[in-house]
């Protein structure tokens, strides 16, 4: 029910496209006056058309097998920075035109061009690691003085700024020792920021080297969701975790990792969380039941020392339906009320490859009778709510649509709309890719969704449409009793048997005679074989014995070929749950030869990034019509919700508004009861222009605006340029993608105050 609330918070269960496309977010507010159907449309600071502020953070797997992949993204890092900073000049089809501009302030060489969006100049750049320790465990992803670089098994969710990971005390500068970078070319202490008109070399160089600082020694219980969650969101993340008697008691607070939130992010920038990984997310609960005593509160704790060797068996019920009422641990005490003796079976202990622990943290439910995991709710509700537990469970303000820091500067709150959460995972680059008119995989000149060949990834919304999350994700809640549920794609069906019906994106399964790894989703050619002989981190023999694994030289088992992604299941639950707000890339790119081509490394990942600012830079377009317009007027009205002090008078005297209407006063309560907008205590109704206003503020581009008697016009109007004929000037929305040419247009006294939300309500 949580999830459907929020859902429908969204705008994604109620019939109508997501608005979260631009700068603006549908919500349903309850039944409209005279009842009918009511849609809501908020739009935050309408008089700021675009994003100014990026805070981006990279989550990066530091577990082995990742430098190849890490390397990829290195080359990467300058192609997204550039674009972001000096975005390329389009025509009006989104088309990039031949000749770009050398800098952000220059103007588009080719008339008829604009750019795609406003260049950036205030960005925060940070990274993550997947390494956040043992969880209790003694002697497990701890650092150990006597093995050089073991440090980088516990990041602890901290900002990384490391430039080798085999030599941890060369460090890269960051911006005043803070531990992340600054895009900021105005600022003009140098130390701050590189100067000039493009992304400097000293900035790229930077990013690159905390990329490849982050390495491959690090735990190999890969949190990758916990990582950037403890970060961004954990209201009161531990500064350490102690066993006592039976329970892992979470010790402290951890202020440096507070102070370093607090500096990086800020309450309304943009929020891009890019999170790298090969391997599927194992972010392990520091509290849950202890499955020897099922005592709550507990975590792996005590138990933990057996989770990393040893576990229990699961009751036989859990091989049938996890879900069962019955499914345990053998090792639990007691046994589940009213459930047969299975005393018998559990009596008899896991086999050793029964339980590897490489396999520690796949499909626990099944095999252990108890999930270890952070549920995939946790993060949804982190991406998306305004509230959060803390470890106590204790419901806090979530601290990523907070402002972190209340004496400086008043600012808006974040928005769910700004945002935004990018896997590059384990999943055929083929499954995602835009198709050609042929129908076949095209990152070059895959058609999206109004046809255009721009190739890349799948938005959104063409996921959904093309019927993708069947065939990467299905239904992981239900992968055992119905086999329907699995991904209709049998490559991203996680398993140490093998699979029938791959080959074509993994090269083929392989043979796990110890049952200690899974089968690969896809696998990439690696520039240069690595010789295995003499590799402390290869996946081939190093002896030269016999093997079927397709990563390794059939002529040569020494040589590694190639690279390997295995079915990232727990992260593409959170992009498909947040929606528009995600995005999935492959981490196995399509090539790594032709260094020019739209399809080579990471470059596809970082278009599809690039998309999804555009979209939440286009201001206030609107992707869908307002339906029942007559004469101009828009069967809707405006409310404009402030905060005002205590003791201060709400007031709304001044032009092109008035106190909300009697008809509409039922709309308020509502809107300010949303979490989002509850600290609104002040609305007013911005006036719709009628007559001679109304036709000067829809076909007057100049300010201030006039009607035909010279007298000034406040108030707003509605404007759609994809009507025949056009509803108002288009040149008023030449700026907005040519699929969402459409916008509400506040002009005089009628542009919102300064910090005001901004809430269109149409509907009968």
């Amino acid at each position: 029910m949580r999830l459907v609330k929020r859902l429908i918070a969204m705008g994604l269960a109620v019939g109508l496209a997501s608005v979260a496309a631009c700068k603006s977010d549908v919500r349903v507010f309850g039944t409209p006056p005279g009842g009918g159907a009511q849609t809501s449309t908020v739009l935050n600071n309408p008089t700021d058309t675009a994003i100014d502020k990026v805070d981006l953070l990279f989550v990066i797997d530091n577990s082995r097998s990742m430098a190849d992949k890490q390397e990829v993204l290195q080359s990467a890092v300058p192609d997204l920075l550039k674009r972001l900073v000096n975005p390329s000049c389009v025509d009006g089809k989104g088309v990039a035109s031949a000749e770009q501009p050398a800098g952000p302030s220059l103007p588009c060489p080719t008339t008829g061009t604009r750019r795609e969006f406003p260049p950036l100049t205030d960005m925060h750049i940070g990274v993550l690691t997947s390494s956040i320790g043992g969880h209790g465990a003694t002697g497990v992803c701890e650092p150990e003085p006597s093995v050089p670089g073991s440090e980088m098994a516990n990041d602890k969710a901290h900002l990384i700024d490391r430039a080798d990971p085999d030599d941890l005390s060369k460090k890269v500068p960051t911006w005043d020792g803070k531990g992340f970078l600054v895009w900021d070319p105005s600022d003009a202490a140098p130390t701050h920021t590189p100067q000039g008109e493009t992304v400097a070399d000293t900035l790229i160089d930077k990013l690159e080297s905390i990329v490849s600082g982050s390495g491959e020694r690090g735990c190999g219980y890969e949190a990758q969701l916990e990582a950037w969650y403890r970060f961004l969101i954990e209201p009161a993340p531990y500064e350490s975790l102690e066993v006592q008697g039976a329970k892992a008691v979470a010790v402290g607070t951890d202020q440096l990792l507070l102070q370093q939130r607090a500096d990086f992010l800020r309450p309304d920038s943009l929020l891009l969380i890019v999170m790298l990984t090969d391997e599927n997310d194992c972010s392990i609960m520091d509290v849950g039941i202890n499955p020897t005593t099922d005592e709550p509160n507990h975590g792996l704790g005590h138990f933990a020392a057996d989770f990393y060797t040893k576990l229990p068996a699961a009751r036989p019920e859990c091989a049938v339906d996890p879900n069962d009422p019955c499914c345990a641990s053998c090792g639990q005490q007691p046994q589940p009320s009213g459930c047969p003796d299975v005393s018998a079976v559990c009596s008899q202990p896991l086999l050793p490859f029964q339980d590897t622990s490489n396999q520690r943290c796949f499909d626990q439910k099944r095999r252990f009778g108890i999930d270890f995991l952070w549920p995939i709710e946790r993060y949804l509700t982190g991406l998306t709510n305004t509230q959060v537990p803390d470890r106590d469970g204790n419901v806090m303000l979530n601290p990523i649509f907070a402002d972190l820091d209340p004496t400086d500067a008043p600012a808006n709150t974040r928005d769910p709309s700004k945002v935004l959460f990018v896997g590059i995972v384990g999943v055929p680059w083929q499954d995602i890719a835009r198709k050609n008119g042929s129908g076949e995989a095209d990152l070059i000149h895959g058609l999206d969704s109004d046809g255009r060949k721009v190739g890349g990834f799948q938005s959104s919304s063409e996921l959904v449409k093309d019927g993708t999350w069947d065939l990467i994700l299905g239904d992981p809640e239900c992968y055992v009793t119905d086999p329907n549920c699995r991904p209709t794609d049998p490559h991203m069906i996680e398993t140490d048997e093998k699979r029938a019906g791959t080959g074509a994106f993994n090269g083929g399964e392989h043979t796990i005679a110890e049952h200690d790894d899974l089968q690969y989703a896809c696998r990439f050619e690696l520039p240069t074989a690595k010789d295995c002989s003499g590799a402390a981190i290869c996946d081939c023999p190093k002896d030269g014995s016999a093997t079927d694994n397709p990563l390794c030289d059939p002529n040569d088992s020494t040589k590694q070929t190639h690279a390997k992604a295995y079915p990232g299941i727990r992260h593409l639950q959170v992009i498909r749950g947040i929606g528009e707000q995600g995005v999935v890339a492959s981490i196995c790119p399509a090539q790594q030869e032709e260094l020019a081509g739209a399809d080579y490394g990471y470059r596809p990942a970082m278009l599809a990034i690039i998309e999804r600012i555009k979209s939440a830079s286009a201001g206030q377009c609107l992707p869908e019509a307002i339906q029942g317009v007559v004469n101009g007027q828009a069967p809707c009205f405006i409310l404009e919700g402030r905060r005002v002090s205590e003791g201060q008078v709400c007031t709304c005297d001044s032009a092109g508004r008035q106190h909300v209407t009697v008809e509409h006063a039922s709309a308020v309560k509502p809107i300010s009861d949303d979490p989002f907008y509850e600290h609104l205590n002040c609305f007013c109704e911005i006036k719709q222009t009628i007559g001679k206003d109304l036709a000067a503020c829809s076909e007057e581009p100049s300010e201030p605006v006039v009607n035909s008697d010279g007298a000034a016009v406040d108030g707003w109007c509605y404007i759609d340029a994809t009507t025949v004929p056009p509803l108002g000037d288009p040149e008023l929305v030449e700026d907005c993608p040519d699929t969402m040419r459409r916008r509400i247009r506040f002009v005089g006294g009628g542009v919102p105050a300064a910090g005001a939300t901004t809430v269109l309500v149409c509907g009968s």
